[in-house]
């Protein structure tokens, strides 16, 4: 290898290391990726609202940015309740970005149906921060039934994760006891391990209610990153909308 390649091996590597200020917190593994752009904005992180969300003050208003191509589990959604390792997704992404400065980069969807502006986030250094998440295992790949120019990238990183056991995917980390027991509507209890995630198995009839229709969809697009039963007809990540 060249000196000039062993220097930005150096770099990359030292990258990974000091993303968190804290060596032990992340692993190193080949998904540390660097954009380079040149023409770049930069924006303070306001706050930090969960894993895959945060603020950043823009013309001096607080903006909700949705990062793009990953989701992380549930902490602060109003109708459903924290879900397995999304109180240490939130807690990783508050030690990455509170404080600091980010740019910004687009995709061809540039709001979600909330009016959330999609985006990538980077740090100073160009380090990638929505495939961080992923490949930490803290979050899933997940385009909600869109494309984006990350995908593969993003599922190569997921990928990573599970097979090194990372974070969520660690064994033991979400197994069926620490699944949450979802009630919807009085319904009775649905237990995570009983949701069939590995083939079409469910449709829209198969659900009395639209949120608890929603939850299986939600659940398995996180195991499998994909609408697996198609319940999701008009791409838009609400599912079955003509139920009660």
């Amino acid at each position: 290898m060249s000196v000039i390649g062993l220097a930005c091996a150096a770099i990359l590597i030292q990258t990974g290391k000091d993303i968190l200020k804290d060596p032990a917190a992340l692993s190193t593994v080949p998904h540390v990726i660097r954009d380079y752009n040149t023409d770049r904005t930069f924006y303070k992180v306001d706050r930090v609202v969960d894993g895959d969300t945060i603020r950043v003050i823009m013309n001096e208003k607080s903006v909700s940015i949705r990062l793009i191509g990953v989701n992380t589990p549930e902490t602060v959604h109003p109708n459903k309740p924290v879900e397995c390792f999304g109180k240490q997704a939130s807690d990783f992404v508050k030690r990455l970005l509170s404080g600091e400065e980010v740019w910004l980069g687009e995709d061809s969807r540039t709001k979600d149906k909330y009016g959330r502006l999609l985006r990538y986030v980077y740090l100073n250094d160009d380090t990638l921060v929505n495939e961080v998440i992923i490949s930490q295992g803290y979050g899933y790949e997940n385009g909600y039934g869109s494309r984006y120019k990350k995908e593969s990238q993003f599922k190569e990183a997921q990928a990573d994760a599970e097979i090194h056991k990372r974070g969520l995917w660690a064994d033991g980390a979400c197994d069926a006891k620490s699944a949450p027991l979802i009630v919807v509507e009085g319904s009775a209890s649905l237990p995570a391990s009983t949701i069939q995630c590995k083939s079409n198995a469910y449709d829209c009839k198969s659900f009395k209610s639209q949120k608890r229709a929603q939850y299986v969809y939600d659940y398995c697009a996180k195991q499998n990153g994909t609408d697996i039963h198609k319940l999701d007809g008009n791409k838009d990540g609400i599912v079955c909308e003509g139920l009660p």
